[in-house]
């Protein structure tokens, strides 16, 4: 983020938290409150607890700026002002309102929220004082946000893994180096449940997305179909038969 943008998402930051005061850039210290708000404009009570509970351990600095408002006096009756008099006045006074506000340093709160995704108003303000480690960081989750598409293996992983917990539930043994039935009836089902990955695929082919994933035993050619099994961890499956003819048992 250059030093435009960063300038720019400050008005932007102003006129959606409707800020006030006549800052060309962005302040040097902010109020809590306000730092939430740059982190969420409207979901900020997360972020407030967790700067309010930094700073009460240590582990956030932060300055307590009080001032006095003076509140409004009581009204009095036409009797009373016309009989006016010093006791009068001080019972007529009243003590001013005293408010507080803790403000947090942009260092201080780059320190703070160094390994937490962060709002983009936030990440502006504290932008020059995030260490590279952070920044490496949020590059990486925003990489992870566009990664690629599912490789075929991790469909058929996620599969495999429901096929142990169905098992695991049932207090069944299972291994995926000896799955039930065959490699066919595996590629039967993948094609039934993602057919956009797997419809045209062969055996041969459907070797290379499995492989490393789980296995059969030698002689699974001679043991029971796994095709009625699938099904009932699957019942998705079933949709897709219509026209098919009868699974083999």
């Amino acid at each position: 983020m250059n030093e435009t943008e960063r300038r720019k998402l400050w008005f932007e930051a102003r006129a959606a938290l409707r800020l006030g005061g006549d800052y060309p850039d962005w302040p040097d210290r902010l109020a809590l409150l306000v730092i939430a708000r740059l982190h969420d404009p409207k979901a900020w009570g997360g972020m407030l607890a967790f700067l309010e509970a930094a700073a009460e351990a240590g582990r956030l600095p932060t300055e307590t700026i009080e001032w006095q408002t003076q509140r409004p006096a009581r009204r009095v009756s036409r009797s009373s002002y016309l009989s006016y008099s010093a006791a009068l006045q001080q019972r007529m006074s009243a003590p001013p309102i005293t408010h507080q506000v803790r403000n947090a340093g942009v260092a201080d709160v780059a320190g703070a929220v160094e390994d937490m995704e962060i709002g983009r108003f936030l990440a502006a303000w504290i932008a020059p004082y995030r260490t590279a480690t952070a920044v490496h960081q949020e590059e990486g989750q925003n990489r992870r946000r566009k990664s690629p598409q599912k490789k075929k293996c991790d469909f058929v992983a996620e599969v495999v893994g429901r096929i142990r917990d169905f098992h695991a539930e049932r207090d069944k043994p299972f291994d995926s180096e000896e799955m039930p039935g065959d490699a066919g009836d595996l590629l039967w089902l993948m094609k039934r449940l993602y057919p956009k990955q797997f419809e045209e695929m062969e055996g041969k082919t459907f070797q290379d997305h499995y492989r490393g994933v789980c296995s059969w035993h030698r002689a699974a050619g001679h043991q029971e179909g796994a095709k009625s099994l699938y099904l009932e961890i699957f019942p998705k499956a079933k949709s897709s038969l219509a026209g098919v003819v009868p699974i083999r048992k």
